[in-house]
């Protein structure tokens, strides 16, 4: 590699490193953001936690739900919104509306097995 080619890609890098520094915290805040938002949705509907790992996996089911409202709203004017059932997967609303008590048992198991 000649002289040239260092300061070249010596410079390339100065003027990427700036924008790593900027990318980095915007995908931090969000995440801040919509942990927040879960402690809040959690107080509202006294909403706790039974089992290992469970915290993690209905925390990444709240995050979709929000994402999913994001798009919603962002096409324009709806009805969608965080609501009692915003960090059930959808296999718990259906069977729990079901009543299978089965169902229970299967949670609980995916939950104790749960890796964030």
């Amino acid at each position: 590699m000649g002289w040239g080619s260092t300061v070249a890609l010596a410079a390339a890098l100065l003027v990427s490193l700036p924008m790593l520094l900027v990318s980095l915290p915007v995908s931090d805040t969000y995440e801040q953001e919509t942990r927040r938002m879960f402690v809040e949705w959690k107080a509202k509907y006294m909403k706790t936690n039974r089992y290992t790992g469970e915290e993690e996996c209905r925390y990444a089911v709240f995050k979709e739900g929000c994402r999913c409202v994001a798009r919603a709203r962002a096409a324009g004017p709806t009805t969608s919104g965080l609501n009692s059932l915003s960090a059930l997967a959808r296999e718990e609303i259906y069977h729990g509306q079901k009543g299978q008590k089965l169902f229970k048992q299967e949670t609980r198991r995916m939950f104790m097995g749960w890796k964030a």
